[in-house]
């Protein structure tokens, strides 16, 4: 049982190790991105530190999801506007559009969304979340030397 819970949480781990490198790092695979939505400029929709997953399209349409780049950030807003080569986005929040981007500045669309991974990081950044991870590690480590002695 110790070793399904000990499996469970390193998969986890992994899990969250490697969303924070593919948003860093802005790597693609297969035109498909991985990024952590760093503002509330689209809530409710999209939550601070909400998982976003993002692929790129040649086709753009109104109320569509999208990141783009702008200067050295990138910003996920809705698409509000479509005029010719002229896309005119919002966040949800906001109470004013975004400046007129082209289709070149467009990284990709929203394919989907994970509210846990806020959910997680939320949990994991309260001080009282690591007492508790120190002080169940501790009694999980002390009561299997136990066993494992008398075992013996």
């Amino acid at each position: 049982m110790k070793k399904v819970f000990y499996i469970i949480v390193f998969v986890i781990l992994v899990i969250i190790l490697s969303i924070n490198v593919f948003s860093l790092l802005d790597i693609s695979i297969f035109g498909i991105r991985v990024y952590k939505v760093g503002s509330g400029s689209m809530e409710p929709y999209l939550k601070v530190n909400d998982v976003i997953i993002i692929k790129s399209s040649d086709d753009y349409n109104l109320q569509d999801v999208v990141t783009y780049k702008n200067n050295d950030e990138y910003i996920t807003h809705r698409i509000v506007s479509i005029n010719g080569a002229e896309i005119i986005t919002k966040g949800d929040a906001n109470n004013t559009n975004d400046e007129s981007i082209t289709k070149d500045k467009i990284v990709g669309k929203l394919i989907c969304k994970f509210h846990l991974y806020s959910f997680i990081c939320y949990v994991l950044y309260k001080p009282i979340t690591w007492i508790l991870i120190f002080v169940i590690g501790f009694f999980a480590l002390f009561l299997g030397s136990d066993k494992n002695l008398e075992a013996e």
